[in-house]
Formats: structure tokens, C-alpha cells, sequence
């Protein structure tokens, strides 16, 4: 199983995103706003039970709860002529660094290799596929995408998921593994 944590997006965000969106081409392929999350940690290949049974319990002392995130910009990664992927970002709250850096902790302690690159938690909005130079209907699509402004949309955060992440003919699936509650009792 590849799997990974993340937190899921609320239907109501996941419209908005969707209206954000560039047009489909033969060079962007959108993502379906049911696969919309931010990503926390990817994990990869790996049996989910020995995860599940260490975040579980070591959510037990996490210092976290529940807590707010608000989308605060629109970017991408790769050459703004022919981005890789397109994003729309949250801010990079106390509480998501926090989160980040609990689960990386638990993620070491079982020897799982993750990425140690600068975190930059974003939603996927659409992924590049760039076989040729982008003609000017392209170069315009682009365009209108990156001079809109997002609107201050503002969630909460009440758990995170083990997700897998799975091919099928329509692209990439993510089925909810597990769900981890935020909420203290």
C-alpha cells in the first residue's frame, strides 16, 4: 500500500478550489476537488497497522488540538511557463508546523524514510504535463490563473487521515485508511 498522511478539505473549499481552477488542456490535467487534501507526511510503501497503532498512540501527548487554517495564496512549483503542479496554499499555521513536526517524530521512530525538504503545505490544484512549449491558449490559461486573488476561506481542522493512494483508470484514488481526531476529550 503507498500511503500517506493529510488532512482532508472540507466540501464547501473544495467548491471554492474548484471554481480556482485553470481550464483542462492537453498540458493540465485538474485535480477532482474529492481528491483535494494537504499533504502532512508521504509515506510510501508500508503495512498501515504498525502506523496507525504509533500515531494512535502517541497522539495521546501531542501538544495539538483542533485548530484553523485560511487559504492565503495561489502558486506553484516548477517554471512558471510550465509549472509541474498548481496550489493553492494555507497559511503555515503554529498548530500545521506543529503537526508536521510531531508526526515526523513519530514517522522516525519507525524508520520510515521522509522527505526532508522545507515543508510547504499546499492543495493540488492541477498537475502539468508539458510534452511541448505551451501555445498561447496555454500561455493565457495560465495567466488568468495566476493574477486571481483568493478569497480569505477560512477552515477548521478537527483530525488528519492515513490515506492510501492508489492508480485506476480515471488517475489517482485516495481511500481514508484511518482517521486521527484533534479533538481532546
Amino acid at each position: 500500500m503507498k500511503l500517506f498522511l493529510g488532512i482532508s478539505i472540507p466540501h464547501s473549499v473544495q467548491s471554492y478550489l474548484a471554481d480556482l481552477q485553470p481550464e483542462q488542456s492537453n498540458s493540465i490535467r485538474l485535480v477532482l476537488p474529492k481528491l483535494m487534501h494537504i499533504t502532512l507526511h508521504y509515506i510510501g510503501e508500508a503495512e498501515p497497522k504498525q502506523i496507525i497503532e504509533s500515531v494512535e498512540h502517541s497522539l495521546k501527548s501531542f501538544e495539538i488540538t483542533t485548530f484553523k487554517l485560511h487559504l492565503t495564496e495561489l502558486g506553484y512549483f516548477g517554471a512558471k511557463s510550465k509549472p509541474a503542479v498548481l496550489w493553492a496554499s494555507p497559511n503555515l499555521s503554529e498548530s500545521l508546523k506543529l503537526l508536521h513536526s510531531q508526526l515526523t517524530g513519530v514517522l522516525n521512530e519507525l524508520n520510515m524514510a521522509i522527505d526532508d525538504r522545507h515543508y510547504q503545505p499546499h492543495i493540488t490544484l492541477a498537475r502539468g504535463r508539458w510534452r511541448k512549449k505551451p501555445d498561447q491558449a496555454e500561455r493565457d490559461l495560465l495567466q488568468r490563473f495566476y493574477v486571481q486573488t483568493i478569497e480569505p476561506i477560512e477552515f477548521e481542522v478537527l483530525d488528519f487521515v492515513l490515506f492510501e493512494s492508489k492508480a485506476s483508470e480515471c488517475g489517482r484514488e485516495y481511500r481514508v485508511v484511518e482517521r486521527f481526531s484533534l479533538i481532546k476529550e
